[in-house]
């Protein structure tokens, strides 16, 4: 649907605060989890083979929890998300089996954050909307906001692409936590920092910690502590709450 605030595509619920986007990809309907610290967008097996696609090498990736994740490549295309156009594209081929809970509904995929290396984008969980912004959009919608500056990593081979933003501790440290729309969980911060916020390394439970991201205000959350390969991840929960308009080629997000 095109308006004035931009292109706008629909997200579907799938499972709690899970997120489902409909694309295609060699001009057939597919379904992928949305996952914005997915890193690298991924097929399933099932579908690479129905599609045609065979793959050509391998690679390895971490999850947040350091546990290694080998999975098999594939050149694939195009790829169509409303009005993203991608000729041809490198994603990891992985059964979802190994990395999501039993017993959630079939997805043909995970879409992550390395489509969307040159487009400014809107995510608004809360609307279930995902929106391609235009500089007429982005003008209108970011006007007042100041940029907040984000790092971003693209893996061991540059396939993938994660999305990190600062915030300050405490005790004046800066931490660096991942945007990670599939975590379900609370807000996660590594055991390293849990000594700035007053909590045990081991924090079995969650405790009401205010925590500072990006430009916004402190904002009282509930933080897990366990040990991580980042300085931590922030939820969906987080999502929901604000609606963020980012310029990864650019290295900016806005926050509302």
């Amino acid at each position: 649907m095109q308006t004035h605030t931009g292109q706008v595509v629909s997200l579907q619920p799938y499972a709690g605060r899970l997120r489902t986007v409909t694309a295609q990809l060699a001009f057939e309907p597919i379904r992928l989890l949305f996952d914005t610290g997915g890193g690298q967008t991924l097929l399933t097996p099932q579908t690479a083979q129905r599609l045609g696609f065979q793959p050509t090498g391998r690679s390895v990736g971490y999850r947040m929890n350091g546990e290694q994740v080998v999975f098999e490549q594939a050149v694939v295309g195009p790829l169509t998300i409303g009005p993203l156009f991608i000729k041809k594209m490198k994603v990891g081929i992985l059964d979802l089996g190994r990395i999501l809970p039993p017993g959630l509904p079939e997805v043909d995929g995970i879409l992550a954050l390395d489509v969307f290396a040159t487009n400014p984008f809107s995510i608004d969980l809360a609307g279930n909307r995902l929106i391609f912004e235009s500089p007429i959009s982005m003008a209108e919608r970011l006007a007042g906001l100041k940029p907040t500056i984000i790092q971003s990593a693209t893996g061991l081979d540059g396939n993938a692409l994660t999305v990190f933003v600062s915030s300050r501790t405490p005790a004046g440290k800066e931490a660096w936590l991942l945007f990670d729309s599939g975590n379900l969980d609370a807000v996660v911060l590594s055991q390293h920092l849990a000594a700035d916020y007053g909590l045990a390394p081991a924090s079995g439970q969650p405790h009401m910690v205010s925590l500072q991201v990006g430009g916004l205000a402190e904002e009282t959350t509930p933080v897990l502590v366990r040990d991580l390969i980042y300085d931590g991840a922030l939820n969906a929960e987080f999502f929901e709450k604000h609606l963020l308009t980012f310029d990864l080629e650019r290295k900016q997000m806005w926050i509302r």
